[in-house]
Order: structure tokens, then sequence, then C-alpha cells
């Protein structure tokens, strides 16, 4: 079979980002040589984690036993590995980590080590270790109300905490052999030897394997959901299944729905080995559906009254697992795994080092049609060039379409890369080469992953950024936060991107400056202020009447905030909903630090927005995992 199954085939492309450049080689090295080093701390700044763990605080509120426990995962958590197996979204292709996604790492009695993730997708992805009690609704067990998910258009994926505490192989450096008896069983990885060879298809089975040989098992189920024998498989791993819906509400969807279900039924079936019932609470197209087992049977049902009537397993005790799935397609090499990742699933494999992918380099020349001859388009002094035609006939061109005239095709191509986005193969100009449009998707997806030596390395080798934008038409400047990290020259980086043209006040399509998607992607206050320097308007309103006050979600808002006061950004100022920056931060999950530095400068917490019957307090139940009891509400106001 070489056509991807329809789950897969929607899959794939994200999956494939993730692995090509979500973890960037040298974030491995570093956050390794650190974590073997024994400084913790240092592997997950490696690994761009923000620590939020005061070991003397646990001791004197846990006692020495916890403490100690904690430290000892501390010592041995690799949080580059953390950042592989962070769930990431299906659809899109970008490879984008969940946001808001409360995991549970280990539980220490009623506290727990968890991570949790960026705000929104598109944000940097920089998660936070966290320590503490966590909170029911994060807990994977926890029913969540289809309704909210419904009538907000969120996701079950991007509500449902994870549980990680029984998966230590996703996180702890000393138990990732336990990832290898997931995928197979002890002796071998499903679907390879194990030195990591793909086996033929008369290696595979053609019947069933019986329950002794954990790997062939995986291999038969996993086939007969291939080719679209689903009942067939789920009894094979020993459920007795019918797939179809179960709910009145719902008769349009009355039919079997696994064609687009990220479902392992040989890890559901061990799931209820140890448990009387279990349901895998899962996205199938535009509405939320728990698979339901108990014992030897399963239903699909939809609804809100299902969803309590049964433990729900997290996603890495059910779901297809990504490395496994591309490895199976040959969609990557096991060159391209994570060392811990490599070595639990092929142990008798050469190490050959980690390479998750080939160098993204800007290509020498792009040959065009033009005028009858084949011409080059390549660069010349960092910017894209017509190499063929001389450097005034550019001029003329351009004259020429002002006035109405057509291009040649060799400028038409450097006006369409000038003009583009990261999603589109023509602009207003004209049609961009694949080569260049594939340059520009992997130099954005560089930016976005936050692997700034391989963006550097880019603009080294010749790329022109002013052609590097997103579908959102931001560019570089506009994503700069998402490069920054400790041991970055982040003041260099702006200058050489400003030097190369690109506008310090640039307009994406939300009318926000670099200055004003730095602010709501959590840019440093070095960040900030290097873009102040460089001349970024602070006056700049967004096209929903937004000030950088309104964006503003860093940590460092204590630092930053008064900067923009002296700008005379008006804390009070009303966006075209009539909401002030306090209300649009707290609908938005900005950092308690913002909230703190905020109510501290003065902001008005007892407000309504002018064309909305809501409050500041109305907005802050949203904070189901950061502490906002410190922002006064109306009815506290009235008691006192």
């Amino acid at each position: 079979m070489t056509r991807l199954p329809p789950f897969l085939a929607d899959a794939v492309p994200g999956w494939v980002a993730a692995r090509r450049f979500g973890v960037p080689a040298s974030m491995v090295e570093r956050a390794t040589a650190r974590r073997l080093a024994g400084d913790w701390r240092g592997a997950c700044e490696a690994a761009r984690f923000r620590v939020e763990i005061d070991p003397g605080h646990v001791r004197d509120r846990y006692g020495a036993e916890v403490a100690d426990r904690l430290a000892t995962d501390l010592r041995h958590l690799a949080p580059d590995l953390v950042r592989w197996h962070l769930p990431r979204e299906l659809g899109g292709g970008m490879g984008r980590v969940l946001p808001d996604l409360p995991i549970v790492l280990a539980r220490y009695g009623p506290a727990v080590l968890w991570v949790h993730t960026q705000a929104q997708a598109e944000r940097p992805h920089r998660p936070r270790l966290r320590f503490g009690p966590l909170g029911d609704e994060a807990e994977a067990e926890e029913p969540v109300d289809i309704r909210y998910l419904w009538d907000t258009h969120r996701t079950a994926d991007e509500v449902a905490g994870e549980r990680w505490d029984d998966a230590r192989y996703l996180w702890d450096a000393r138990a990732t052999d336990g990832l290898r008896r997931r995928l197979g069983g002890d002796d071998r990885t499903a679907f390879h030897h194990r030195d990591g060879r793909r086996l033929t298809t008369d290696e595979l089975p053609t019947g069933h394997p019986g329950h002794d040989d954990p790997a062939a098992l995986v291999e038969w189920t996993t086939l007969l959901l291939d080719a679209g024998r689903y009942r067939e498989a789920w009894v094979a791993a020993g459920i007795g299944a019918d797939l179809l819906v179960r709910a009145e509400e719902y008769p349009h969807v009355a039919q079997p729905l696994l064609p687009e279900r990220n479902a392992s039924v040989v890890a559901l079936a061990a799931e209820v080995r140890h448990r009387r019932e279990v349901s895998a609470l899962v996205k199938v197209r535009s509405w939320a559906e728990a698979v339901f087992i108990q014992r030897s049977t399963a239903i699909v049902a939809v609804g809100r009254d299902f969803l309590h009537s049964a433990t729900r397993v997290p996603r890495v005790a059910w779901q297809r697992f990504p490395d496994l799935e591309l490895l199976r397609w040959g969609r990557i090499a096991p060159s391209a795994l994570h060392p811990l990742v490599r070595t639990a699933l092929f142990p008798d494999l050469a190490d050959t080092g980690y390479h998750p992918a080939a160098e993204v380099a800007p290509p020498d020349a792009v040959r065009v049609r033009c005028r009858g001859a084949w011409h080059r388009i390549g660069w010349r002094d960092g910017r894209v060039d017509t190499v063929d035609h001389p450097p005034g006939e550019a001029r003329r061109e351009r004259t020429l379409r002002a006035l109405g005239g057509a291009m040649s095709p060799c400028f038409t191509v450097t006006d369409a890369w000038l003009g583009g986005d990261a999603a589109s193969a023509w602009t207003r100009t004209g049609r961009l080469p694949r080569a260049l449009r594939t340059l520009r998707r992997d130099a954005v997806a560089l930016i976005e992953h936050g692997d700034t030596d391989a963006f550097v390395a880019l603009l080294d080798r010749g790329l022109d950024p002013a052609g590097v934008r997103t579908r959102r038409h931001r560019t570089p400047l506009h994503l700069v936060a998402h490069l920054d990290a400790p041991g970055v020259d982040v003041t260099a980086l702006v200058r050489r991107l400003l030097d190369a043209g690109l506008d310090i006040d640039a307009d994406d399509s939300f009318g926000r400056t670099p200055l004003g998607t730095v602010l709501f992607d959590g840019g440093s206050a070095g960040l900030v202020r290097t873009l102040l320097d460089a001349g970024a308007d602070p006056g700049c309103l967004d096209h929903q009447g937004c000030s950088p006050l309104h964006l503003l979600r860093s940590p460092d808002a204590a630092t930053i905030l008064p900067w923009l006061r002296d700008a005379g950004l008006d804390l009070e100022a009303r966006d075209q909903y009539g909401q002030t920056p306090l209300m649009v931060q707290a609908s938005s999950l900005a950092p308690p630090e913002v909230l703190r530095a905020m109510l501290a400068a003065g902001a008005e917490p007892f407000v309504e927005a002018d064309l909305i019957d809501d409050t500041i307090g109305d907005k802050l139940h949203r904070y189901r995992y950061d502490d906002v009891s410190f922002v006064p509400r109306v009815e506290e106001s009235a008691d006192g």
C-alpha cells in the first residue's frame, strides 16, 4: 500500500514538519550536555523551557522526601525529549504545539511536576515547567463540557489535559526503553528489526499472530486499520467493536468514523486490561467524540453524558505514535529521530548522530523562462536578484508596471518573492517558482520553531529575508520573538534584518507592526527595547484599534510598561469593541505578571466594555492554571 490512509494523510505533513524543525540538533546537543553535567536548569534553558520551580519552596512546603524525589527526577528530566513528544496540531502542516495544555509528568502526593504549553498555537513554543497542586479540570480523567467546546470552537484536543506519569519514557532519560514496549515489545519495535531496518512485506503478518508476539499484533491490527477493516482490527486486539454513533441528536453522523480516528487499538486493549472501563476522547471532524471500552466492547458516542461514565485514558496511551507512522511509511529515517528515541526503538542501530532534516539553503539560482531564453534568479549582497539582467533594467521594468505595462518574467518572480506569503504560489504580481516557495516555507518553519542558529546560517548563505513572510504577512521582524533566547544577540539580529530592508513598522494582516507582534508573543524586555531604540512607533494601532498596551503579553511587563507609558499610551484606551488593555489581556490569558504590572500602574479593574456586556472579572474564569486572585472583582468592591 502506497497511499496513506485518510487520517494519516491529514496528520503526516504536520508530523514531518515537527520532526524536521521542532527540535533542532543544536538544541538537543546543548540540552543533553547540560543534563549530563547535572545542570537541569541549564538543560531547560537550552530547550527553551521557562522554569517556574523553586526547590527551596518545595522543601519548605512539601517536606524533604518530596523535595528529594523531585530533585532526582529533575536531574533525569530531558526537556528536549519532552518537546519532541509534545502533542501537536494535526492540520495545517506546520507541526505547532497544541496550546494551553497541561501535561502531568510525575506525582508527589498532592503536588505534581507538570508542563504547561504556550497560551496560543502561533506564539513561541516556550513551555513552562511547574510544580504544585493542579486543579481537577486539568486531569486527563476530567470530563470536558462538549457544549462549551461547541460554543467556543475549541477542540477537545485543546482543552483536555495529559498525564505522562505512567509514561516516563516520554520525559525521563532513565526510562526511554518503555517506548519500545509501547510500540511493540521488549524485543523490537513494530514494523522494524532491532537495527532499524524496516520489515519487508513478506516479513509482515498475513493473519492474526496471537497475543504472544506483541510487535506482530501491533503490525497486524495496524494493517487492518490501513485497509479499512476497522471492526476486524478491534476484534483482533481483543475488543468487540460497535463503531456507530449512538446519539439521536446526531443522526446524520451515524456512520463508521474510524477512518479519521487516531487510535492504536492494541494500546487501548492493554489499558482496558487494567481497568473496568475506559474512554478515549478524540476529535472527529468538527466535534468531539468519546470511544468507550467496557472490558470487551466499544461504542462511539457524542454528548456530555457519556463523558462521565468512564475514566478517560491520556492521549499517549491510545493514539497512533507519530514516529512509528513516519518510519514505516518512509517519511523519516532513524537518523532523524531524537537520540533517546532512536536508541530506545532500535537498540542494535549504530549511532550515526542526530540529523533531523536536510540543511535549508537558498538555491544558487532558479531558472526562469524569460524573453525566449532561460534566465537565472539568484542572490546578490543578500537580496534576490535577476542575475542575467543589468541592474538598471529593474528600474525600467518597475516604471513600466507602474504605467500599466507587463513586466518581464524574471522581474515578475523577484516581485513575487517580495510580495507573497508562505501559503501561496501566486501573488498579485505572478507565480513564484517551486524552489523559492519551498525556501520561503522552510525559512518560516525555522523561525516559528525557534531554530535561531539555522536561520542565521540561512542569512549567511545569502537569503533575502524581505521575501520571508507567513500567510498573515508577518516578516522575520514580526516573528523575531521566536528567535530570541539566552545566548542570542537579538540586537545584532534585529539590526541585520533592518539592514536587509525590512520595515520596522510594516503591518501584518491584522495591522500589527513588529513591535505589536513581539509584545503579543511575550517578547523579552531586551527585545522590546531593541525595537524601540531602532525606531519602532509605539503609537501604531492594529485593525481592531488595539495599541501596544492591549497587545502586551510579556512576563517582563513590569519593565516594558513604563516605556510604553512614557510614549504616551493610555492605560484606559478603548479598542473598537470598547475594551481597555487590561480587559483584552485578561480575555487572552496574558501572564499574571502582565495583570500585576497593569494594576500597579493604575489600570482600572472595574470597567465594562462599550459594545460587549462583559467585565474583567467575567474574563478571569479563563485562567484555569494560574492564580489571578489578586485581580479585584466587582463583587469584592461592592462587599467592601
